[in-house]
């Protein structure tokens, strides 16, 4: 019996393991997409004031984020949020922006 029960609980800890495994490959997975820049574009600059907002929008479409060496433009290329509102893409455009 005490056999049956070291088997029992050697059985558990390889399905737990395999399991783990399987949760670390996909996390790591999940954070390379997250990580992966969605177009191959070189970032664009601009000057911004380091005072002002540190986020804000460029035009309607395009986001201002604002760091000490200058304005990072980021395009709101999301289908799902093509509009800058507030410095955040949206679905919903700024007030300047609806037509």
């Amino acid at each position: 019996m005490h056999n049956a029960v070291n088997e029992l609980a050697e059985t558990i800890m390889a399905r737990f393991n395999k399991v783990a495994t399987l949760f670390v490959l996909l996390a790591l997975l999940a954070v390379t997409w997250a990580q992966t820049p969605q177009d191959d574009a070189p970032p664009e600059w601009t000057t911004c004031d380091i005072l002002g907002p540190k986020i804000s929008c460029q035009d309607c479409n395009t986001r201002l984020i604002c760091k000490p060496v200058g304005g990072l433009l980021k395009p709101c290329n999301n289908p799902y949020r093509p509009h800058c509102n507030n410095g955040i893409c949206s679905a919903v455009p700024s007030p300047d922006c609806a037509v």
